[in-house]
């Protein structure tokens, strides 16, 4: 099982280091690791570990509790694959699928963002409204009650959401984790980036006005 780690950990020469042994002491398997920021003296890092007992994740922030000065952030299973490159397979289905793109879009943006489903959602009557959803039952999807006008990170009812337009088309998509950590800015501008690119494909093969 995959699991994704987030912490905030004090930016200093050897903390690394302590992590690293911290997570092979209990058994983990680290896959990646990528700083998100660095901000006060400190550091928000992501790590990506390997661990065969996913329902045991207290055995891995009881190692980490070891380490001084790290706070966990969140911890959660991940469907992502190491050195694997989701942005780039999203926009190249969203490019073959043309008229349907924004489907595909909502298809393939959990697992390129590290969500556990997606919706993209309309406002246009006021209430939120789902228009296509994957990787949950709309029943156990949750919505934020108005439109973003940029990319947003928002907990709602104990999940975590990111949601950002999809300009210029009436619709915004949504995705959400049932656990922490919520998303962090950094995530939310790649979000942004990607969607601005599907979006920008898909109003090549469908003219706005035909949406109407």
């Amino acid at each position: 099982m995959l699991m994704h780690l987030r912490m905030s950990v004090p930016d200093r020469p050897g903390m690394l280091a302590q992590i690293t042994t911290a997570l092979a002491d209990a058994g983990a398997d680290i896959r990646t690791i990528a700083v998100l920021e660095r901000e006060s003296g400190r550091a928000i890092d992501d790590i990506y570990v390997s661990w065969p007992q996913a329902k045991l994740t207290s055995l891995l922030t009881e190692r980490l509790a070891t380490v001084r000065g790290v706070t966990i952030l969140g911890i959660r299973p991940s469907r992502q694959v190491p050195g694997a490159f989701p942005d780039i397979d999203l926009l190249s289905q969203v490019l073959a699928t043309a008229s349907r793109g924004l489907d595909t879009l909502v298809d393939m943006a959990a697992l390129a963002f590290g969500a556990d489903w997606a919706a993209s959602v309309t406002y246009a009557s006021g209430a939120p409204v789902i228009m296509y959803a994957s990787g949950a039952p709309e029943s156990e999807i949750v919505l934020p009650g108005l439109a973003v006008i940029r990319p947003t990170a928002i907990e709602q009812d104990g999940v975590q959401l990111a949601a950002t337009p999809l300009t210029p088309f009436d619709a915004v998509l949504v995705c959400g984790r049932a656990d922490l950590p919520s998303f962090h800015h950094a995530e939310l501008e790649r979000i942004r980036r990607v969607t601005e690119l599907a979006v920008g494909l898909v109003r090549a093969a469908v003219p706005v006005a035909s949406t109407a």
